[in-house]
C-alpha cells in the first residue's frame, strides 16, 4: 500500500534506556542507549562518530551485571546527535541475552 514503509531490519528492536561506553579514533566518551537489537544500537550522544567509524562498545543492559563488550561500525549520523551502530562479531551468549531482555 502507498505510505507504508517496509522493515527492513533483520532484529527487532527494544527500547532501552542505558549508559554505553565509547571508543572512537582515539576518544572515549559515555552516551545512552535508547533501542537495541541483536544487530546493533541508536546511541544519543552531544558528538556523534561519523559515518563508518569504527568504534569498541561497552554496555550492561538494565537488571544485568555482565557487560557486553562488542566491536560495532557506524552506519547512520542523525541530526539530532545521534547514531545508529552496527554490531561486528556480537558474541552469541550477548546476542541471546538482548533478545531475551
Amino acid at each position: 500500500m502507498k505510505g507504508e514503509r517496509k522493515e527492513r531490519r533483520a532484529h527487532p528492536r527494544i527500547h532501552v534506556v542505558a549508559k554505553v561506553e565509547v571508543e572512537a579514533q582515539g576518544r572515549s566518551f559515555v552516551a545512552v542507549v535508547r533501542n537495541i537489537s541483536a544487530g546493533g544500537m541508536h546511541i544519543y550522544t552531544a558528538n556523534p562518530a561519523a559515518l563508518d567509524d569504527r568504534l569498541q562498545l561497552a554496555f550492561s543492559l538494565p537488571d544485568s551485571e555482565k557487560t557486553i563488550r562488542v566491536r560495532a561500525v557506524v552506519r547512520s549520523v542523525f541530526p539530532d546527535s545521534a547514531m545508529g551502530v552496527q554490531f561486528e562479531e556480537l558474541a552469541a551468549e550477548d546476542a541471546a541475552a538482548i533478545r531475551a531482555y
